[in-house]
């Protein structure tokens, strides 16, 4: 039943592949594996999380605050500028997942680098320690985001539109309870009297690896659908002229991913939270772990409520309200010298937003344009994405230049802009809906 010609048989003819027998077969199996994959990934990242342990580790190896906004950048780097690339290695092929499983093997490797570079360079040679862990995260980066692509487009091949809500919201609060059990731990090894540095971080990143091992064991087992298959979808220079006719068929698509540039930039303060906690607040280390368990156990709540709100009343206002979520966080930080407890607020109303951002916007963005258009679609909404990757490198020189207090309000009033803006066109895109 699950032979590749089986699976091109059942697809002929169909215009709607998320509702072939064969999807709809094999759709419990495909849903627990993309919920298990980015859950196990989350469980290895969160051991280095860029909000809490990356800075923490990062302080401790000596790194300036534009060096710490360049391991940020680095991370957000890959996801976004290769993905172009990876959509044209994959537009018009009809299976997709030994592609994505191959370089994910690639990407993952490079968190090896790690552990050994702290363990032999963290004590007397911090700056080699330093710069090693950038350049494996540049490796890790690049190569993740030539798969980043391919990833959304098995889930719009697998996941029937209408459970995606659903699908993303679980996906959300599984990977925030893997977070939170990754954060407890992250709290016990900094915590230890029996490591010591460099040994603690050295561990936190071989657990980080552990996890990875575990997602991609989850992606190799998604059944895969047989996708339109393009005997000649050109070169790569042709494949980027197509993205202007696209867009202006499909504006939408343009107007979700500057929204989403928007309500993203809480990125601008993301590596510094910590930093000011201790710096400025006099928050022991010990702390950094509880801001992780915080923000993880508020995606937890969250994040199936997020997806059921998706299906129910669409995820346009999904991704509008926890947008307007994303602005309390700056704004909280900018208040908590006052009241350090705040702190804590601040990062679970991040948990919160971040659960319902992902939710609203990774519905919209597989349901934004038909499947044979879609892998374009992505790679364009992932490029589009690339000034995320700046976002750290910013908020670094204005720790530098000025003060934590002047990144948290430039925070808060680009969110508040993404989420009138948003509004806005949302309102414009259902009064054209009516009109035709």
């Amino acid at each position: 039943m699950s032979s590749r010609s089986e699976r091109r048989g059942e697809a002929a003819g169909r215009s709607e592949l998320p509702n072939h027998p064969f999807v709809l077969r094999h759709v419990r199996h495909n849903f627990t594996s993309l919920v298990v994959d980015p859950a196990c990934y989350m469980l290895g990242m969160g051991f280095l999380d860029p909000a809490t342990v990356l800075p923490a580790l990062m302080s401790r190896l000596g790194a300036a605050p534009w060096e710490l906004g360049l391991v940020v950048a680095v991370l957000n780097f890959g996801w976004t500028v290769s993905a172009l690339i990876g959509a044209h290695a994959i537009h018009g092929q009809p299976y997709h997942k030994r592609y994505l499983v191959l370089w994910n093997v690639v990407s993952r490797a490079g968190i090896l680098f790690i552990p050994p570079a702290l363990l032999l360079y963290g004590a007397d040679r911090p700056d080699l320690a330093r710069w090693t862990i950038i350049a494996a995260l540049i490796l890790f980066g690049l190569t993740k985001g030539l798969t980043i692509t391919s990833w959304y487009d098995v889930i719009a091949k697998t996941i029937p539109p209408k459970i995606r809500g659903r699908f993303f919201g679980t996906q959300s609060t599984a990977v925030s309870a893997a977070g939170l059990v990754s954060s407890l731990l992250v709290l016990a090894i900094l915590r230890s009297d029996r490591l010591a540095f460099p040994g603690n971080f050295a561990l936190l990143s071989l657990l980080a690896f552990v996890g990875l091992m575990l997602s991609l064991a989850a992606l190799a087992a998604i059944r895969e659908p047989a996708g339109p298959e393009v005997a000649d979808r050109g070169d790569l220079i042709a494949y980027v002229r197509r993205i202007r006719p696209l867009l202006r068929e499909h504006p939408g698509v343009g107007r979700l991913v500057v929204a989403r540039l928007l309500l993203d930039a809480g990125a601008l303060a993301l590596p510094f939270y910590a930093g000011y906690a201790e710096k400025s607040l006099g928050q022991p280390l010990a702390m950094v772990g509880v801001y992780a368990i915080v923000k993880s156990l508020a995606r937890v709540v969250s994040g199936i409520a997020w997806g059921t709100l998706s299906d129910r009343r669409g995820p346009a206002l999904t991704f509008r309200l926890a947008g307007a979520v994303a602005v309390l966080p700056p704004l909280l930080a900018l208040a908590a010298p006052a009241a350090p407890w705040l702190l804590v607020l601040t990062f679970a109303l991040m948990g919160v937003a971040e659960a319902g951002i992902w939710s609203g916007y990774g519905t919209r963005i597989v349901g934004a344009v038909d499947e044979t258009d879609r892998p374009l679609a992505l790679g364009i909404a992932n490029v589009g994405l690339a000034p995320i990757a700046l976002y750290g490198l910013i908020g670094g020189w204005l720790v530098g230049v000025a003060s934590f207090a002047t990144v948290f309000a430039l925070a808060a009033l680009v969110v508040v802009t993404g989420v009138l803006l948003a509004t806005a066109w949302d309102r414009s895109s259902r009064t054209a809906a009516t009109v035709h």
